[in-house]
């Protein structure tokens, strides 16, 4: 016979929401010290929009196993979404202390200091994040904002030519690249960056339908 947790699964994977939260329910009720019908049922309700719901699975998975990397990610990626920024920067350096060689918490760490005004904090999170993974178009992107606005002109526009190079159709790089041409008086090369913003911006709401007919 097929546990609930498997057949939570399988409602999951057909997107058959409310179905897999009410086996998730049953399985967690049939393995009550096991994290993974808490944490799998956190990321539907999370899909769904269930914010509040989802944080009660992980509060719970989380007391079961303080060390449960997936709850740990998943609540401080619910936590910044609710603009909870202290709470999820805890549970980011937690996530951080017990495993440092994860770039995209440091990245998402980085992203929070820069909501809270701590910059060069922001900064060093985005730098290590590189060096983990230097092929992370969007780390480059938003470490070259926080350049940009320390008027580190030379860095943030190394910074956004690597999100073009990483991330072809990168819109917003080629625009915020224009505005530090701007800043230093590269007038040209501005107006050459925005109209390349522009025909990606078109193609991409114009889509891969022939436009002839």
């Amino acid at each position: 016979m097929i546990s609930h947790l498997e057949l939570a699964k399988k409602h999951e994977d057909a997107e058959e929401f409310q179905e897999a939260i009410d086996e998730y329910a049953k399985a967690a009720l049939e393995e009550p010290d096991s994290t993974e019908p808490l944490v799998r049922r956190a990321f539907v309700l999370e899909e769904v929009g269930q914010h509040h719901m989802a944080l009660e699975d992980l509060d719970k998975a989380i007391s079961l196993d303080a060390g449960s990397l997936l709850a740990l990610g998943l609540r401080g990626d619910i936590l910044f979404t609710l603009g909870r920024y202290e709470d999820a920067v805890r549970d980011f350096t937690t996530s951080i202390s017990i495993d440092s060689g994860d770039a995209e918490t440091y990245y998402n760490r980085g992203l929070l200091y820069a909501r809270m005004g701590q910059a060069q904090d922001a900064l060093d999170d985005l730098t290590t994040a590189l060096k983990l993974n230097p092929y992370h178009g969007s780390a480059y992107n938003n470490r070259g904002l926080l350049f940009y606005s320390l008027g580190n002109y030379d860095m943030a526009l190394y910074d956004f030519g690597r999100a073009i190079e990483l991330r072809e159709g990168f819109a917003c790089s080629y625009s915020h690249r224009a505005r530090v041409y701007e800043a230093i008086g590269e007038t040209a090369k501005a107006a050459d960056d925005l109209r390349e913003a522009r025909r990606i911006e078109l193609s991409i709401a114009e889509g891969p339908w022939d436009k002839r007919g």
